[in-house]
């Protein structure tokens, strides 16, 4: 049943399987080394952010976003969204850091990272929320200051009025007082002058 193979035969398999095992070599290789990359742009871009590099660092997520979408990509998304909501970044965007956590939950809903972005997603909310009151608050404050500021305005040049005023119904009170005492003297008068009726 079985002949043993020929001299070149063995020399053809051994050549197929060489290249073979060469081939998968060489893509796991590859493999290894673009995963490597990916982890050596996101460590550089935890270290820019640490540093407050913040464009460099989303420079290097981006990167890997673009170049490895898979894993690295998850990773990538979830460093965007903190990058952007960073509070010292002069260009933090909470709209763009809920937009990178949004993808994040999407696309990868299995992730480590899902809930952790789920949380992002629920306090970026609210803070959201908290800065649309403060700034209804600030624009009613202003105008009640405006308000305020009328009413001061009002009370200023009204006062001068209002002085005359005052004066003017002290001036009428010492009058009614003196009228008073001329009235009251008058019906003293009248009574010493009237006769007495005796019964």
């Amino acid at each position: 049943m079985g002949r043993k193979p020929t001299g070149k035969r063995k020399h053809l398999l051994f050549y197929v399987a060489c290249l073979l095992i060469m081939t998968l070599w060489i893509a796991g290789c590859s493999h290894v080394q673009q995963s490597w990359q990916a982890r050596q742009n996101l460590s550089q871009a935890k270290t820019l952010l640490a540093n407050g590099h913040y464009q460099a660092a989303l420079g290097k997520t981006e990167q890997v976003l673009s170049s490895y979408p898979g894993t690295k990509g998850v990773e990538a998304l979830y460093l965007m969204g903190i990058i952007y909501a960073h509070p010292q970044n002069p260009d933090s965007s909470l709209d763009r850091s809920l937009e990178s956590f949004h993808i994040l939950v999407k696309k990868h809903p299995k992730s480590d990272l899902t809930r952790e972005a789920e949380a992002w997603i629920s306090t970026l909310r609210k803070i959201k929320k908290m800065d649309k009151e403060i700034l209804e608050f600030k624009d009613q404050i202003d105008k009640l200051k405006e308000v305020d500021l009328g009413i001061e305005e009002k009370k200023r040049r009204d006062l001068p009025r209002i002085k005359k005023m005052d004066r003017e119904i002290l001036e009428l009170k010492d009058q009614i007082d003196k009228l008073k005492e001329i009235d009251l003297g008058i019906e003293e008068k009248k009574r010493r002058e009237s006769p007495r009726v005796h019964p």
